[in-house]
């Protein structure tokens, strides 16, 4: 059965800030990374394939042969580049922004797996999706910007400088910049600490507060624990403690 967990517009704004899905089972991969390795990739191939066809051919032919090493690096780069970009780009050309009169799906579940709507675009092309068996394990934590658990150093201009944006567009987004939220959660699936960290297919989904009073959050941990065979656990201490507090009231 298809379950939609929705939220205002105002909120799936904010939730696409602090949400990231990576190497997705369907849809869109986030996997820039992958016209990094292709300089190299291609770069090695080209040169391989010049040695072996110079061991093969007459040295009358070497120089026919002569571009694949000289353009080896070149090809290497500009296809590398080319898959970056598009990479990079992908979102900002599927991404649709919601009408703030109509609620929008933030997370889509279904018999195989989970979706998270990072795009406002439920085209299966693009819409990521992982499968239930792809999980391996699922934490709560409070809400925290994204750098926290998957690398990388997030300046406070830049995180400025998105919620401006969104203000721009909507006035009535009242949110205000913080590296952590301790009034709303976020569950991290295949994200943890040490071994537990596991950065190849994972997802952050960061939980409108909505959710925790109008039954959606406490309908979601359902979801999960029926199709996932590990139990929730707490990404700390803290984590644990705002659930639990949340949960004597509303669980």
């Amino acid at each position: 059965m298809r379950t939609s967990y929705s939220c205002s517009a105002y909120e799936w704004e904010f939730a696409r800030l602090f949400s990231a899905v990576g190497r997705a089972d369907r849809g869109y991969r986030n996997m820039p990374y992958i016209g990094c390795l292709a300089v190299p990739a291609i770069a090695i191939t080209m040169f391989i394939l010049y040695y072996l066809l110079q061991a093969v051919l007459p040295r009358s032919a070497e120089q026919d042969i002569m571009w694949l090493k000289d353009w080896a690096i070149t090809a290497g780069l500009v296809v590398g580049g080319v898959i970056f970009i598009r990479s990079v780009n992908t979102p900002g050309r599927h991404r649709k922004y919601p009408d703030t009169a109509v609620r929008v799906p933030l997370v889509v579940t279904d018999a195989g797996g989970i979706a998270v709507n990072l795009f406002n675009n439920l085209d299966a092309r693009i819409l990521p999706y992982i499968k239930w068996s792809s999980v391996e394990h699922v934490l709560i934590d409070v809400t925290k910007a994204n750098n926290h658990y998957v690398g990388g150093r997030v300046f406070a201009f830049r995180k400025e400088l998105r919620f401006d944006e969104i203000k721009r567009r909507l006035p009535d987004f009242t949110e205000t910049v913080k590296e952590i939220y301790d009034d709303r959660f976020t569950l991290l699936l295949n994200i943890g600490k040490g071994i537990n960290t596991r950065t190849l297919k994972y997802a952050i989904i960061q939980i409108p507060v909505s959710w925790l009073y109008d039954g959606q959050f406490a309908a979601l941990l359902g979801d999960i624990r029926s199709n996932v065979q590990a139990p929730i656990k707490y990404y700390d201490q803290h984590a644990e403690r705002s659930f639990s507090s949340w949960a004597d009231t509303y669980l």
